[in-house]
């Protein structure tokens, strides 16, 4: 009993998504700093808010209080043995 093979043609390789399109890719090491320093600066920023809530000028209360925001939104834990990719749309 013989069968007869099929010839194996290769796919003709195109690209995934829009016709053309090519995506550059560069790669650099992130600079880093220890979550302490973070810290440190949100509790100054705590400090800082009671003095200027008694103030003449409590607008600027708001300041630190977005500083404080912004360092805690880039607070970010990595365990031991994990890798995070910090991406930057250009």
């Amino acid at each position: 009993m013989t069968q007869t093979g099929q010839s194996y043609r290769e796919p003709d390789a195109t690209p995934v998504g829009h016709t053309g399109t090519r995506v550059e890719i560069s790669e650099r090491q992130a600079w880093s700093v220890s979550g302490w320093f973070g810290v440190l600066v949100v509790a100054a920023c705590i400090a800082a808010c009671f003095p200027l809530a008694h103030s003449s000028s409590t607008g600027l209360i708001a300041v630190p209080i977005v500083v404080a925001v912004i360092v805690l939104s880039s607070l970010v834990i990595v365990q031991p043995g994990e890798t995070r990719v910090v991406r930057f749309a250009s």
